[in-house]
């Protein structure tokens, strides 16, 4: 985005991405879809939870920011933090939901945590414990892949016409044809149709059709602008080398650098990039 409009606008999206994912799998009928979601979801509660009652002052404070805006959002007491337990009781009682800002806020940590596990020294784990993890990410069922490429396309789409790059009428057609895709094939056949939003576009959105985006667990993709000729037009996705192995263009691996980020960084680094990117949402403002 910032390349198409000459650097006057830069959106960061890998949360945005992240935040898709869940979306993906919390609609998904697929039993281990559902699996893999209910695993994500309990893993975040428990990092609010804990992070509630921490020691650290400033990761204490915005895990209780997370939890109360949470059950404000649910028209629920937000007097909670008496003790754990009444605190526990609360946030048990809420749906399991992409949409609480706790899981948008910890969900990252997941991705490269051994054994899923909501423990400190077990986040951002390069072994092959944290591998492992991540490796449940590139079995989702194909309803997953289609509902997270289709979320994908729909942001695409609601930037296209927020950024008055592409006009509303045309953006409400691809819309129009992201709602009749009912399978990948669908999908992987009828990305060029929206080539009418731009053609890089078109190119990214072929891309999480593939089996490459979403099936090798070994390689980091990277979408990014080629600056030769006409940059608009030279979206592509390409390798950026083995995980482990040499990254020349400074490309993180699944997770990006929040894979190995830290719970006490979150207050004072993440929340505000992300809860700028909590401004959209399907069916929400």
């Amino acid at each position: 985005m910032g390349q198409v409009t000459g650097g006057r606008l830069e959106i960061k999206t890998s949360g945005r991405y992240t935040y898709e994912m869940g979306v993906a799998l919390a609609h998904s009928k697929n039993a281990a879809d559902q699996a893999l979601w209910r695993d994500w979801y309990r893993f975040t509660v428990e990092l609010a939870l804990q992070g509630a009652f921490s020691a650290d002052a400033t990761e204490q404070k915005m895990a209780r920011v997370f939890i109360t805006d949470a059950l404000a959002k649910a028209g629920r007491p937000t007097e909670v933090f008496d003790s754990a337990a009444a605190t526990r009781a609360a946030v048990e009682a809420l749906p399991a939901s992409p949409d609480q800002m706790y899981w948008f806020e910890y969900n990252f940590l997941f991705v490269l945590a051994a054994g899923g596990k909501a423990e400190k020294q077990a986040l951002g784990d390069h072994t092959s414990l944290g591998y492992r993890q991540r490796a449940r990410f590139y079995t989702i069922s194909g309803e997953g892949r289609l509902n997270f490429a289709k979320g994908i396309a729909r942001y695409i789409v609601f930037l296209a016409e927020n950024t008055r790059l592409v006009s509303a009428e045309r953006c409400a057609a691809a819309r129009t044809l992201l709602d009749r895709y009912t399978t990948m094939e669908d999908f992987s056949r009828g990305y060029q149709p929206i080539a009418g939003i731009h053609p890089a576009a078109a190119l990214f959105l072929h891309g999480l059709s593939s089996s490459h985006f979403l099936d090798r667990t070994d390689v980091c993709l990277k979408a990014r602008f080629e600056c030769e000729n006409d940059p608009l037009l030279a979206l592509r996705l390409r390798d950026c080398g083995r995980s482990g192995g040499p990254d020349p263009d400074g490309c993180a691996s699944a997770g990006g650098s929040a894979a190995g980020g830290s719970v006490d960084r979150i207050g004072s680094v993440r929340i505000g990039a992300r809860r700028r990117l909590r401004s959209h949402r399907p069916g929400g403002g």
